[in-house]
């Protein structure tokens, strides 16, 4: 595991429940603050009120396929919002076309599951430390 506090707040989204605490617990570990959704408009729902409170979010982790409202949506409700958030897609597969479109709507950092705790908290430290810029209302990606 990572060594030191991220303290980040993020939200993460995935109908998977095992999948959803799981990835809860790895963060938390990590000392970050974990709010969970079920579904694309569950986390569009809760993201809106935390800019709304002014208690943003500094990361959204969302999975590709869910009910009501899918990963793609998600970024394009989120897009729509001029809200800049970073984003980290995680998914079981990404089909033909799908990272292309990931890119086109300016999030550019996605893991296929499983991914390993380590492999998880290292890409939350490298997009939360501003190394790679992921937000959805960018237009490319800078190092």
């Amino acid at each position: 595991m990572l060594e030191g506090n991220m303290n980040k707040r993020i939200l993460v989204a995935d109908d998977n429940v095992f999948l959803l605490k799981t990835i809860q617990y790895a963060l938390e570990s990590a000392e970050n603050e974990v709010t969970t959704a079920m579904d694309g408009k569950e986390a569009l729902s809760l993201v809106l009120d935390s800019e709304a409170s002014g208690n943003k979010f500094h990361l959204l982790i969302t999975d590709l396929q869910m009910p009501n409202m899918t990963g793609l949506e998600l970024i394009d409700e989120l897009k729509k919002a001029e809200i800049e958030l970073p984003i980290l897609v995680l998914s079981g597969c990404f089909p033909e076309g799908v990272r292309s479109e990931l890119t086109k709507r300016g999030c550019f950092n996605h893991l296929e599951k499983p991914v390993t705790f380590d492999e998880l908290l290292s890409r939350v430290a490298m997009i939360s430390s501003g190394t790679t810029k992921v937000n959805v209302n960018s237009e490319c990606l800078t190092s």
